[in-house]
């Protein structure tokens, strides 16, 4: 009976703590309405382009290693999927209705009291990662932090 009630109680505490980070990496992203490419005119015989915007991006581990690269993205998971690969970080993600989060980046995963998140020029977004669009110049840093 006691070993039952650790076992839920371990349970509802994990599931707890997995929303409470849901509403963190919510209430930290930012809005950004701006279109994150750029359309030609379309002209009779012309192609039609898109150009990726260019961002800088880091990688911040929290023990003092952090990658910097570029990126031509249009999302901030989209900037952070193109340099983990061209970097060799696997990245793990999981979706949800209200976006996809970023679970794992290289061998450093999410805990109990650690998580990624992101920020964009120095301001946290209200959206996820991949509904975050970009504009060129923008700095995107993905950070390991905890409570």
């Amino acid at each position: 009976m006691k070993r039952k009630i650790k076992i839920n109680t371990l349970l509802l505490l994990g599931t707890t703590f997995i929303a409470i980070i849901l509403v963190i990496q919510l209430m930290i992203l930012r809005v950004r309405k701006t279109a994150a490419a750029v359309h030609t005119s379309p002209v009779p015989g012309v192609q039609t382009e898109t150009v990726l915007p260019s961002s800088e991006l880091s990688i911040d581990f929290g023990d003092g290693t952090v990658i910097r690269d570029t990126a031509n993205a249009k999302t901030a998971l989209e900037a952070l999927t193109v340099v983990s690969a061209r970097k060799n970080l696997p990245i793990q993600t999981k979706s949800y209705s209200i976006g996809t989060l970023v679970e794992k980046i290289g061998s450093v995963s999410n805990s109990s009291s650690h998580y990624w998140i992101y920020e964009v020029n120095g301001q946290g977004g209200t959206v996820a990662a991949d509904r975050y669009e970009l504009r060129s110049g923008d700095q995107v840093r993905w950070y390991y932090t905890g409570n």
